[in-house]
């Protein structure tokens, strides 16, 4: 029979990772296309228009190395260039929300000589109807919609183009709300790119991705050139990405154990990531070595738990006033006044109903690790009959901590023949394991030891000195 560290082996090998050379091919893949899109878009910019750069960033878990099979799924930003005047977050006006940004875009600076300014104010006329709204008291702000609307079509008019460079992939959109997806065939596999424009600012970035309760003119900052370099940042020997990439395959196939179970659809996969940032800096590099894998990914369950009770999850740079000290490379571009800003809870707004199941789901996972293991070793994706049906859905808005959840039933979240957990006598505060304590408590008794031999060396000194 195999140990839980076995199972967690096999699971991550047959069921979690990607082949690495396949990955790979098909990362490259994807990176070539997109290069070759931004080079087609070059033909349908005018003259005005903001100025679309050439070489995509690559973003999100495929570029951060913690891409869970089977989707191949790849996130680009392609830095746009903008005339703005400033830019404007929560701390400057509290409408905005959180996490967003304004763009507020220049406007001509005197109206001396009128004559001479003509040409250039029809222009920025021109501009400003094309991509601004006004927004309060700012006349004219950089509109996240009609920049995303612009990138898309410019982005359209490439296909013909990308069928003739790469023939037999079937390039087509795919729309889901306002965003697109270009979708192609290659080596038998559908492979999905996200193209996403954005305005750089002081090293992080602002995505035209919009908030639904907010409207067009707020951009949402994007620290994922900072979170890759995190991520590139931490050991390979150790069991990081392992930790991380289970628990992400567990979330996204939790459905499949217990169809009532909101882990898939109301915990997102940033939530994870989040919990699992604050728990890298609050403990050494000792605790994450290969064999305490098990022990990791149960205190990253119950690190969530108590999130989840504490209904508190912080955001992992906006407000963040731990990184105030520190100065490791990975932090060098994020601006550190966002770590001055008030403390952004990405929880906040969730339903403590929702909260509530989920945490019970996750204490659930602790306390039956290695029977969930073995179901996702072996679970079909016929889901249980024996298992209740969700009463109602669930809406999720993007990682900000603005995220609305319309009420449910509880079902039967903690799997077949097993009553709600109580949890009474959890430390949730406690992340090592007890191999951990063993081998701290036996580095205090070797110190004690050294201590006493040291000790009557020295009293045997001293009597031969008197002596």
């Amino acid at each position: 029979m195999m140990s839980t560290l076995e199972m967690l082996e096999e699971l991550y090998q047959s069921k979690v990772d990607f082949n690495v050379t396949d990955f790979i091919s098909y990362k490259s893949k994807a990176e070539h296309v997109v290069t070759t899109l931004l080079a087609a878009v070059q033909k349908h910019v005018k003259p005005r228009d903001p100025k679309i750069h050439l070489k995509p960033i690559g973003t999100g878990s495929a570029f951060e190395g913690v891409k869970v099979k089977p989707d191949l799924e790849f996130d680009f930003m392609v830095p746009i260039e903008i005339t703005w005047d400033q830019i404007i977050f929560s701390d400057k006006n509290p409408v905005i929300p959180v996490c967003f940004g304004v763009i507020q875009i220049e406007t001509p600076r005197s109206t001396v000589s009128m004559l001479q300014f003509t040409s250039i104010w029809a222009k920025d006329l021109d501009f400003k109807e094309k991509f601004c709204v006004p927004f309060h008291w700012y006349p004219h702000v950089l509109s996240a919609e009609k920049i995303q609307r612009w990138f898309q079509a410019m982005c359209a008019h490439t296909l013909p183009e990308l069928a003739m460079h790469f023939p037999g992939f079937n390039f087509r959109f795919r729309t889901s709300g306002p965003a697109r997806t270009l979708v192609f065939d290659w080596l038998g596999k559908e492979v999905n790119v996200d193209i996403v424009p954005a305005v750089p600012y002081r090293g992080v970035f602002l995505v035209a991705k919009m908030t639904s309760n907010f409207g067009e003119a707020a951009w949402r900052l994007s620290f994922s050139t900072t979170e890759k370099a995190f991520f590139n940042s931490l050991p390979e020997n150790s069991c990081y990405f392992k930790c991380l990439k289970i628990l992400k395959y567990l979330r996204e196939n939790d459905k499949r154990m217990c169809s009532s179970s909101q882990l898939s659809s109301s915990c997102p996969s940033f939530y994870l990531k989040t919990a699992f940032f604050h728990q890298v800096l609050q403990t050494n590099g000792y605790t994450w070595k290969n064999h305490n894998l098990e022990a990791r990914i149960k205190g990253l369950l119950i690190y969530l738990a108590k999130c989840m009770t504490q209904q508190h999850l912080p955001h992992m740079f906006v407000g963040n006033k731990v990184l105030e000290g520190r100065y490791e490379s990975w932090l060098w571009d994020v601006p550190r006044e966002f770590f001055h800003f008030n403390e952004t809870n990405l929880l906040k707004d969730v339903n403590s109903e929702t909260l509530d199941q989920i945490r019970c789901r996750l204490i659930y996972i602790h306390d039956h690790f290695e029977q969930v293991l073995q179901q996702s070793h072996t679970y079909s994706t016929q889901l249980s009959p024996r298992i209740l049906p969700l009463e109602s859905s669930t809406e999720i808005r993007a990682p900000t901590g603005q995220v609305r959840v319309v009420g449910r039933s509880y079902g039967t979240v903690y799997g077949a023949h097993h009553s709600p957990p109580t949890f009474p006598g959890y430390n949730y505060t406690s992340q090592g394991s007890f191999q951990e304590c063993c081998e701290m408590l036996g580095k205090v008794v070797c110190l004690v030891f050294l201590f006493i031999i040291l000790y009557h060396l020295l009293q045997h000194k001293r009597g031969e000195n008197l002596g």
